[in-house]
């Protein structure tokens, strides 16, 4: 580690010392040691053993999927059954056996609930397929091979996917032997090679066969279907197509006729219960013209270091990463995410692997220098996020991937609110600690190819310090509600912010013993609610009869929708403020201080309330609260504003930007 990242580290120990006292910080060091080492649990999930056959399915009126599937052993085929009886989310599929083996007992299957297909011994497999095809009635088709087994959570992330992805006509998933090897991740196509399993042999929770992606096919016995793509394609297949859990360049091909994608979801994972091997298939003729998916997709690939994991309901700066890394994809980017820590955190990054984020974590990537020595070369663009990232890695990334266009995500120009913070506090070790924190952020941005800041205030600020420099505004991301409530029906306060940040641990504390006492005999009975996450004792010790302190809250709406005013008197900061964005989202007016406010393009009397004089910001509370023509000019005002300043038009643009140079060949 280097002396900045070191000295950088010590200042963030300081920090979470003064906002959340000795127990915070212990708590902090050792999140910070267990991080990345023992969240994941790599095991393959439990299936039915050998021998159980206990199951029964309730035919739902209206099912979401149909699962149907080739039942040819008794054996294998009760074991099949089990593993889909075996889950709740099974109560929500109707089941159905297409019978091929002479020793299937159908009456016993027709009275556990299962649907059956019999073929005719004249009739063409295809008109069997066709005819389950039709006597199917839910949205979606699982085909299964009696040799598959279905694991916990496999409805929901398959059904997942067709909601996350556009364009979908396959899901196909992780496919494991009871021992534990990958036997697919997918089906790639290569010139020169055919049709390959993507990944066979290889650890199956690797972070490169951990992510949802495009692929070029699918295996035979387990692919997840829209309902009317598999009604196209039914009359194509034929009964011996699910003899074994190899690869189906046919089927495969005419999903892509189709024009639908197909596309791997490793959330979601199936167990072969004979321990199948799958081997290459080499292209025929009628399908060698067609062009390889490799040779058709784009280059374009994008490394994102971060501090941590985004954590989205937790605090503001998670939520704009969040948004960041979708707006990355929908502009054609690979994305590859990694915190610092090479942390994997639940459910976070399962939640963005399911999206098609690449996350890397450890045990399978000793270090991000490591991962940038041996494969760095491959990343067009490669964003650091914060100044203790860009500290510890700017000069890494320009020594080993030189190629790459470096772009500096402030998130917030941290020496301007510390520079802030040694001025309230009167603090010269602040001081001093804020300027050297300017020296090292202002060499970080020399450095980068671009510069991303939340406001045109920051922007314009870094301007007046480097004129040279590439500066360019990529804000906070939010959309206004559809339906928001309006003054009737509401009362009480709302402040809201993750406690982790000292500004906001002052600015509670400010609200609690400077205001509220002077906004309570303006408004009697009025209630202050203080929400978020990471409250240490400090916060939690401002509760009383009137101030209620909640702590995390998983769903925030009910305190958006019911509120009347949202309070925001910070003291010190910078950047854009996530809690005004929210706010803003709910059309909930802001009365706010002007740091709180600085940079957001709100116009005090139109679209917020601003003071720093306790009298006047109380006074300013209370005309809003009782006053419904000016409580709705606000909140109209504010969230059309949001609609302008922070869609996600913006990011999106720099983000096409940072494409184009690629292409081009610049930085």
């Amino acid at each position: 580690m280097s002396w900045r990242a070191y000295r950088s580290y010590l200042g963030l120990a300081y920090r979470v010392w003064r906002t959340q006292g000795g127990a915070g910080l212990v708590q902090a060091v050792r999140r910070r040691l267990q991080s990345g080492r023992s969240s994941a649990d790599w095991t393959i999930p439990r299936v039915p053993p050998a021998g159980a056959t206990t199951f029964r399915f309730q035919p739902a009126a209206t099912p979401e999927v149909s699962v149907l599937i080739l039942g040819r052993e008794p054996a294998s085929l009760d074991r099949c059954l089990q593993s889909l009886a075996a889950h709740e989310e099974s109560a929500a599929v109707e089941v159905m056996v297409i019978v091929t083996g002479a020793d299937i007992d159908t009456a016993r299957l027709q009275q556990r609930g299962i649907k059956i297909a019999a073929p005719q011994h004249s009739a063409p497999p295809s008109d069997t397929w066709a005819a389950a095809a039709a006597d199917l009635t839910g949205r979606y088709v699982l085909l299964l091979a009696d040799n598959m087994l279905v694991t916990r959570g496999w409805l929901q992330a398959m059904l997942a996917t067709f909601a996350c992805h556009a364009n979908v006509g396959v899901v196909v998933p992780r496919v494991v032997s009871e021992h534990g090897r990958l036997l697919a991740a997918g089906v790639q196509r290569t010139s020169g090679i055919g049709w390959a399993p993507i990944g066979a042999g290889g650890e199956p929770f690797s972070p490169e066969y951990s992510y949802a992606r495009d692929v070029d096919g699918c295996l035979r016995g387990c692919v997840f279907f829209d309902a009317g793509l598999f009604r196209r394609v039914a009359p194509a297949l034929a009964r011996e197509s699910l003899a074994d859990v190899g690869i189906d360049a046919g089927l495969s091909v005419g999903v892509r006729d189709a024009g639908r994608r197909i596309v791997y979801q490793p959330a979601v994972t199936m167990v072969s219960s004979d321990n199948a091997v799958v081997r290459a298939v080499d292209d025929d003729g009628a399908i060698a013209s067609q062009p390889c998916r490799q040779e058709r997709q784009r280059s374009d690939h994008v490394l994102i270091i971060d501090s941590c994991v985004p954590t989205p309901d937790r605090d503001s700066g998670s939520l704009r990463m969040w948004n960041l890394l979708q707006i990355f994809q929908q502009s054609g980017f690979r994305v590859t995410f990694s915190a610092t820590n090479l942390d994997y955190l639940q459910p976070y990054t399962t939640r963005l692997q399911s999206c098609g984020v690449e996350m890397l974590y450890r045990p399978f990537v000793r270090a991000i220098e490591s991962h940038l020595r041996e494969v760095g070369q491959r990343y067009s663009v490669i964003l650091l996020s914060h100044p203790e990232t860009g500290e510890t890695y700017t000069k890494l990334v320009r020594a080993l991937c030189p190629a790459a266009t470096l772009v500096y995500d402030t998130v917030d120009l941290r020496y301007v609110r510390e520079e802030r913070e040694a001025t309230l506090y009167r603090s010269a070790g602040l001081k001093r600690s804020a300027a050297r924190r300017k020296r090292a952020e202002l060499e970080i941005m020399r450095q980068s190819d671009i510069t991303w800041v939340v406001s045109a205030v920051e922007q314009d600020l870094l301007k007046n310090e480097l004129p040279d420099l590439r500066v360019e505004v990529v804000s906070n991301i939010v959309e206004p509600r559809e339906a928001v409530r309006g003054f009737d029906g509401r009362k009480d306060l709302l402040f809201l912010g993750n406690y982790r940040h000292p500004p906001n641990v002052d600015a509670a504390k400010h609200l609690v013993a400077d205001l509220f006492p002077l906004i309570k005999t303006r408004l009697p009975g009025v209630r202050l609610f203080i929400v978020g996450s990471h409250a240490g004792d400090n916060i939690t010790a401002l509760a009383s009869d009137d101030v209620i302190v909640t702590g995390y809250v998983e769903d925030l709406e009910p305190y958006f929708s019911q509120c009347r005013v949202f309070v925001a008197p910070l003291r010190y900061g910078a950047g854009v403020k996530g809690k005004l964005n929210m706010g803003m989202s709910y059309g909930l007016p802001i009365v706010g201080s002007a740091v709180a406010v600085e940079g957001m393009d709100l116009d005090d009397g139109r679209d917020v309330m601003v003071a720093d004089e306790p009298s006047i910001f109380a006074d300013k509370v209370a005309q809003v609260y009782q006053d419904a023509d000016l409580w709705q000019r606000l909140s109209t005002a504010a969230m059309s504003v949001l609609q302008n300043s922070y869609s996600r038009a913006v990011p999106k643009a720099a983000i096409e930007r940072l494409k184009a140079a690629g292409v081009n060949g610049q930085r």
